[in-house]
């Protein structure tokens, strides 16, 4: 069902589902989804994939062939669209090129989410922790990946672009945060569908007892991490954005109170989750 806050804008699909096992809630999890549980953009990764399968199911011998347009017109539509929008739009013309929702999925079920995470997540569930994702893709493409992937079943809580199917197989991607209600937010102006800060301050001031671990790897991140308290944590991906972002913080604004670790691999990422989940 989607649940909107009492105070904001946060919009989740949750799975309610129950610990594997009782125990203490001493951790709460809270992951961005590309390039932190998965190793590419979901986004681009679905059009390269479909791309490929158009060309192959088409006889393109063109080597570039429907990628290199799609992706040309996703350029052009970037070009003072916002992402999100266009990530719509781009799925009206694959709908139109005759992809059906099953062609989606099956791309979908290709993304995978490294074994060392998943077997981090289920220790982590196994031990009652809750397990929430908050991304800027959209809740149809995290959904698939977590069911292909055998892990529907521990995580809490999406928080994303609303997406759903039509009655033709027809991908509808939505904004989290509307134009008609947008979130103020200065640092997240490039971001103007969501503010991961708003929406982690929600399950900050929701688990006043437990410490909450973020991972991600983006500029839209900071501002989740500038949410967090101090015996909270977060992991940064090691030369990616927010890394950057974390670095120049501690030396200038110190706006961050939370510690934080770089990560470089997903064993690595795992093996910090493990550490602090052994604690509980």
């Amino acid at each position: 069902m989607w649940r909107r806050s009492s105070k904001s804008i946060v919009y989740s699909r949750y799975f309610n589902n129950q610990p594997m096992m009782d125990a203490p809630l001493e951790l709460c999890l809270i992951f961005d989804f590309d390039f932190t549980m998965i190793d590419c953009n979901s986004d681009t990764k679905l059009i390269e994939i479909l791309s490929t399968q158009l060309a192959e199911a088409q006889r393109k011998l063109i080597t570039k062939s429907a990628f290199i347009w799609i992706f040309l017109i996703m350029l052009m539509l970037l070009e003072g669209t916002q992402w999100t929008d266009m990530m719509a739009e781009t799925m009206k013309m694959v709908h139109k090129e005759g992809v059906q929702k099953e062609g989606v999925i099956k791309a979908l079920e290709k993304i995978i989410i490294p074994e060392e995470l998943i077997l981090a997540l289920r220790e982590a569930a196994k031990k009652g922790v809750e397990i929430h994702i908050v991304s800027d893709a959209n809740t149809v493409f995290i959904e698939e990946c977590l069911r292909a992937n055998k892990l529907q079943d521990i995580v809490t809580s999406v928080t994303s672009n609303p997406a759903q199917w039509d009655d033709e197989g027809y991908l509808k991607v939505e904004r989290l945060v509307k134009p008609t209600n947008p979130h103020n937010c200065t640092r997240c102006v490039r971001t103007p569908n969501m503010c991961k800060g708003q929406i982690v301050s929600e399950f900050v001031k929701a688990n006043p007892k437990k410490k909450i671990i973020y991972s991600g790897d983006g500029g839209n991140d900071f501002c989740a991490c500038i949410s967090l308290r101090q015996n909270d944590m977060a992991l940064a991906r090691e030369t990616y954005t927010l890394n950057k972002l974390l670095i120049n913080d501690a030396g200038n604004n110190k706006l961050v109170s939370a510690t934080w670790k770089a990560w470089s691999s997903f064993a690595e990422l795992a093996a910090f989750l493990s550490a602090e989940i052994s604690k509980i």
